[in-house]
C-alpha cells in the first residue's frame, strides 16, 4: 500500500535527499521525523511505497508531524491520519498517533483526548523510538579507558546555563555541540550528557534518543532524572548513571573516573541489547506500526457514520 508522508518541504527534499550522507541535513527541525522515515522506507526497499508530498491527498494513509498540520482538519472516509505527536500534543482528529516516549502511550493524564481514543476501535497510539543520529562517528577506540572529555550534543536551549558554568569549573574538559552538523561526531568524547534540568521533571513527551546515540557511538552517558531515562535504565541499561542534582552529577563523573573499565564494559553489554533501536530496528518498528495503521484504516472505513460522528465529537472536547 502507498503511504503518504506530508511535508511542506517535500519538493526540495525529494531532489536533495538521495544519498545516506544527505541525512545529516535532516536532523534538526520538525521535518526530521518525516524526511528520515521517508528516506529509509524508500531506499531500504520495504514492502511499502512511501510518497513524500506537500499536498494533502484525498485518500490513503497520511503520515504528518503535528506542527505541520491544521488542528481543525478532519479526515474523510478515505483518509487515515497518522500524527507524529513528538512533544507537540495530539492532533484533534488523527485516528492514530506516534509518540516518542513510552509513557505517552498509556499515561492518560498527559492528554484527556487519549482517554477518548481508547473507546474507538480504529484509533491507536504507538511508541516509536526516534531514528539514531545518521553517520555516527564513534569514539576513537585508541582512547581506551581515558576519561578526559565530556560533551553535550543538542540545541543550546536544551541545556541549563548553570550546568555549563558548573562543568567549566571542573578539571575535566567540557564541550558543547550546538550545531547539528557536529551532532554525529563522538570521536573525542568520553562521556556525553543528556540532562535538560535538575528539577526532576518527568518530561513525558521527550525521547531517550541522546542515550541511544551515545551507546551506538561507544560513548558513556550520564542522563537526567526523567521518564525516558528511567525507562531506558530499567529495560536496557541497569548501570546507566541518572542524576537529579549537581551533586549527583559530580558523584557520577567521579564514579566513572574511578571505574572506567567497568563503565565501558557495562556500555558494551548494553549495546548488544538495543538492536531494536538501531536504524534497521527502528525501520522494523515503522513497518509493524504501519501494518497496524492499515488494519485500523480498514476498520475506520467500515465503521458506521454515527460511530465516526461520536469520534469527532469527543475529539473536539
Amino acid at each position: 500500500m502507498e503511504i503518504y508522508f506530508y511535508s511542506p518541504k517535500a519538493e526540495i527534499t525529494i531532489k536533495t535527499l538521495t544519498r545516506y550522507k544527505d541525512l545529516i541535513s535532516q536532523t534538526r527541525g520538525l521535518e526530521c521525523w518525516i524526511h528520515m522515515t521517508y528516506f529509509f522506507m524508500k531506499y531500504k526497499q520495504t514492502v511499502f511505497q512511501p510518497i513524500l508530498t506537500d499536498i494533502i491527498p484525498q485518500r490513503g494513509i497520511i503520515v504528518f508531524h503535528k506542527g505541520f498540520f491544521s488542528k481543525e482538519l478532519k479526515p474523510n472516509n478515505e483518509q487515515f491520519f497518522v500524527c507524529i505527536q513528538a512533544d507537540r500534543g495530539r492532533h484533534k482528529f488523527a485516528q492514530m498517533h506516534i509518540v516518542q516516549n513510552p509513557y505517552q502511550t498509556y499515561n492518560i493524564k498527559i492528554s484527556k483526548k487519549s482517554f477518548f481514543d481508547r473507546i474507538f476501535s480504529f484509533t491507536n497510539t504507538s511508541f516509536l523510538s526516534h531514528w539514531p543520529q545518521p553517520s555516527l562517528i564513534t569514539r576513537d577506540s585508541n582512547r581506551g579507558n581515558k576519561i578526559e572529555n565530556i560533551s553535550f550534543f543538542g540545541n543550546k536551549e536544551q541545556i541549563p546555563s548553570d550546568l555549563i558554568l558548573h562543568l567549566n569549573s571542573k578539571s575535566i574538559n567540557f564541550k558543547t555541540h550546538f550545531e547539528s552538523s557536529s551532532w554525529n561526531n563522538y570521536k573525542t568524547t568520553d562521556i556525553a550528557l543528556a540532562i535538560r534540568s535538575f528539577d526532576n521533571s518527568p518530561h513525558y513527551t521527550k525521547p531517550f534518543s541522546k542515550i541511544v546515540n551515545s551507546i551506538l557511538s561507544d560513548t558513556l552517558i550520564i542522563a537526567g532524572s526523567e521518564s525516558s531515562s528511567k525507562y531506558f535504565k530499567q529495560k536496557y541499561y541497569p548501570e546507566l548513571q541518572i542524576v537529579s542534582s549537581e551533586d549527583d552529577l559530580n558523584e557520577a563523573i567521579d564514579f566513572i573516573i574511578k571505574n572506567p573499565e567497568a563503565s565501558f564494559e557495562a556500555l558494551r553489554k548494553c549495546k548488544t541489547r538495543i538492536d531494536e533501536l538501531t536504524e534497521d530496528g527502528v525501520l522494523l518498528q515503522w513497518i509493524n506500526t504501519l501494518d497496524i495503521a492499515i488494519s485500523k484504516f480498514e476498520s475506520y472505513k467500515k465503521s458506521p457514520r454515527l460511530y465516526k460522528s461520536l469520534f469527532f465529537k469527543y475529539r473536539s472536547l
